[in-house]
């Protein structure tokens, strides 16, 4: 597989798609998340990431900006155990084939009645209102109950919009979670393709506006982050299983720290794999590019 060594990092070109992804080391504060993180996985990575000695996985940026794509949770974790650089898979986010999708609410509700999602709409369309249009636009809000859609709006397509759409749904979420209602996520083209199956196995689905590059990008350089489980991002193939030792992600001076990084890549092997389980935290669609002794 193509794998060049340079003096202070690596580059990866993935022998199916093309697509080049260097692997490189980056002050953590120059990095821009663009999604919050959820608390309690961040307690459970730092205890992970403290146990080992190692940062296991690089995270998933775009190599323009320095804004994270994929692995908000091990970057603020590692920010936390006070780590001054990080081991990222810069891509080239402009770049085609790195894909963008965004999750669609599942909502079990077996008690819920009619009146009480309705009255929950009523206050959702009145906080919506600065951020709709009449024009009809490919981003809306989208709301099914029980197999028929009872909401459909357009959304001003400006990414301060959607950013101030998906947290007015953040607070629907939560009050419908304060009804006993159970919520989970889908992948907006899992969910499409198998609509009829979603409508019939839950109460309620809520579908965002669709998010653009340009949204995730313009948002995280103000330094803001949107809601948890807003976006998912996906690569050709990923990078996994780096191990490299949170000591030396601490030291002072970025060229030694690349040195020392450089010199524990060259040792480790790779292999290419798909659908094999390599991740004790989560799953992958992508290929990977396992690394190991």
């Amino acid at each position: 597989m193509p794998i060049n060594y340079l003096d202070d990092k690596m580059e990866i070109i993935d022998d199916e798609s093309g697509l080049k992804i260097t692997i490189d080391i980056v002050p953590t504060d120059q990095l821009k998340p663009h999604e919050e993180i959820i608390e309690e996985a961040i307690r459970k990575l730092i205890n992970d990431i403290k146990t080992e000695g190692v940062v296991r996985n690089p995270i998933i940026i775009d190599e323009k900006t320095l804004v994270i794509l994929d692995g908000m949770h091990r970057f603020e974790a590692c920010r936390r155990l006070n780590l001054k650089f990080m081991i990222v898979a810069a891509v080239n986010y402009d770049d085609p084939r790195v894909g963008l999708s965004t999750w669609i609410r599942l909502i079990k509700a077996t008690d819920i009645d009619k009146k009480t999602v309705q009255e929950r709409i009523n206050q959702l369309d009145e906080k919506l209102k600065p951020f709709k249009t009449e024009a009809n636009t490919e981003y809306t809000v989208t709301i099914y109950f029980k197999g028929e859609q009872i909401y459909h709006e357009n959304i001003n397509p400006e990414s301060q919009a959607k950013y101030n759409v998906y947290y007015i749904l953040k607070e629907l979420e939560k009050d419908l979670a304060s009804e006993k209602a159970k919520i989970s996520y889908q992948l907006d083209s899992v969910v499409k393709e198998n609509m009829n199956v979603y409508l019939s196995n839950y109460e309620l689905l809520i579908v965002p506006p669709k998010l653009e590059k340009k949204d995730v990008i313009e948002i995280a350089l103000q330094g803001k982050v949107y809601p948890p489980k807003s976006t998912r991002h996906t690569i050709p193939a990923r990078p996994l299983n780096l191990n490299i030792p949170m000591n030396i992600l601490m030291f002072n001076n970025i060229n030694e720290v690349r040195r020392k990084v450089m010199e524990i890549l060259r040792t480790l092997r790779v292999r290419k794999v798909r659908g094999e389980k390599v991740d004790t935290y989560r799953d992958y669609d992508e290929a990977i590019y396992y690394f190991y002794k």
